[in-house]
Order: structure tokens, then sequence, then C-alpha cells
């Protein structure tokens, strides 16, 4: 997923000191923005509570769950290992034309529990999904981004 952010003042940056210097100027405003992405994207939401488990949806959903139980690939209860909070990584590139911020994981089943579009019943409405996190700081980002660019213009 790519979200583009507009900001203002961008072109007079450029004019004021080509591309290249711009856009690596502009790295501590992504290095903010990534970091506060992932402070949020990182956290977990509480455990469910006691009971809460609906059931199975179907008996392929059961079969499978035991399936994996007798193999040893999941435990009951469920000990939570945080692997997927410290799976989230950033990453910067600066290049002529631009600078890109990421924030991505490794881990096969992130889709599953993080992904707007292809997030598990069983996780909607506790995890919170990469896309709404990115909407939700939308704003503090974009204001990241324009102070530092008014700062520069004004050195």
């Amino acid at each position: 997923m790519d979200v583009v952010i507009q900001v203002k003042g961008l072109n007079q940056l450029l004019a004021k000191v080509g591309k290249v210097a711009a856009f690596e100027s502009l790295r501590p405003a992504m290095r903010d923005s990534l970091n506060r992405v992932w402070n949020e994207v990182a956290k977990y939401p509480p455990p469910p509570a006691s009971g809460a488990f609906p059931g199975f949806k179907s008996d392929r959903q059961r079969r499978f769950f035991f399936a994996a139980l007798r193999e040893g690939l999941i435990q009951v209860p469920y000990r939570r290992t945080g692997t997927l909070g410290r799976s989230w990584t950033t990453r910067i590139d600066v290049t002529a034309n631009s600078i890109e911020g990421r924030i991505g994981t490794n881990i096969i089943y992130a889709p599953w529990v993080q992904d707007k579009d292809r997030q598990a019943t069983i996780h909607q409405g506790r995890w919170q999904t990469v896309q709404a996190v990115l909407e939700n700081l939308r704003g503090w980002i974009v204001h990241r981004f324009n102070s530092q660019i008014k700062h520069l213009l004004e050195a």
C-alpha cells in the first residue's frame, strides 16, 4: 500500500537548495513520521476476555484447529510472543527525485492481523490496521513535514 502526502512549500525548497539537498533535508521529518507510525502499529491490543471465543465458523475450521493442536503448532491457552510487534521495521530512501519512507514486516500472518483488506474477522475491532494508523496520523505527518520545510526555508 502506498500513501502519498502532499506538503506545502516543497517547490520553494526545491528551488532554494536543489532536489537532492531538499529531499535529504526532509529525512528528519520522515524519520519522525515513521517512528510515530511504528509506535502505533507495533502496539498490541489487550488480550480477549476469557470465554470470548465465539466458536468455530465451519467444520473445516474446527478440523484445522484440532489438527494444528495435535501437531503442536498452536497452544491452548494461546500465549502471546510479541513477534509481530517486534517485526515491524522502517526504511528511508532518498533519491534525486523523492524521499520515500517504508514501514513493513516480513511476518507471513501480518496481513490477516493488521491489513484492512485481509484482516481476519476475529481481529477486527481489536487490532489496528496499518491503513487506519496512517489515516489517523496523516494530519500529524503533514504538519511535521510542513514544519520542517518552513524551518528550512527560513534558514
